[in-house]
């Protein structure tokens, strides 16, 4: 997923997410800057949809150093909120304490739903 930048188009790649279809698993890769204090680094990431947050899915998250892996577990319930959302962002650590803003993510939510429909259908 891109950053999202008021300016206009997509800014930096953040975050590299992938379906372990076999767990119906969305799975989240993040490096945090390695500037930031262990409690920041140790706080786990959250899959939040509209632009001012109105659900949140938490991700459990682990960390190896700074490289944080997050692992959404897929329902129905998370499936359906993906596809319904029209704004993304994932809280994640970071020394502004702001999640990062994802826009409209059409790349996420067609990941989420082939790995959805994969899985169940």
């Amino acid at each position: 997923m891109r950053g999202d930048s008021n300016a206009g188009p997509a800014t930096d790649l953040i975050f590299q997410i992938e379906c372990l279809r076999a767990e119906r698993v969305l799975l989240f890769r993040f490096d945090a800057w390695d500037g930031l204090p262990p409690a920041e680094l140790n706080r786990h990431m959250s899959l939040v949809l509209g632009f001012n947050g109105e659900v949140g899915f938490p991700i459990p998250t682990t960390r190896d150093g700074t490289h944080l892996l997050g692992r959404l577990a897929l329902t129905e319930r998370i499936a359906s909120s993906v596809r319904d959302a029209r704004y993304f962002m994932i809280d994640a650590p970071n020394d502004m304490n702001e999640a990062y803003h994802g826009g409209e993510a059409p790349a996420l939510k067609r990941l989420t739903r082939e790995c959805w429909e994969r899985t169940v259908g």
